[in-house]
């Protein structure tokens, strides 16, 4: 995925609280995974987490 890119988690790698409309930001590609920031979110530390580029999807 490249830098920018709006993404989503895929729907069998979701957690259960989250929807299928949760968007995040691509903030890092380190070749088979990605770190992705959670999109319009208002906290100054914007939660962030490292996935496998096959778990998430282009939105």
């Amino acid at each position: 995925m490249r830098l920018g890119t709006i993404v989503k988690i895929r729907d069998e790698w979701r957690d259960p609280n989250e929807t299928e409309n949760t968007l995040y930001v691509v903030k890092e590609n380190n070749g088979d995974r990605s770190v992705i920031e959670l999109k319009d979110c208002d906290l100054p530390l914007k939660p962030t987490e490292t996935v496998q580029d096959y778990m998430i999807e282009e939105a």
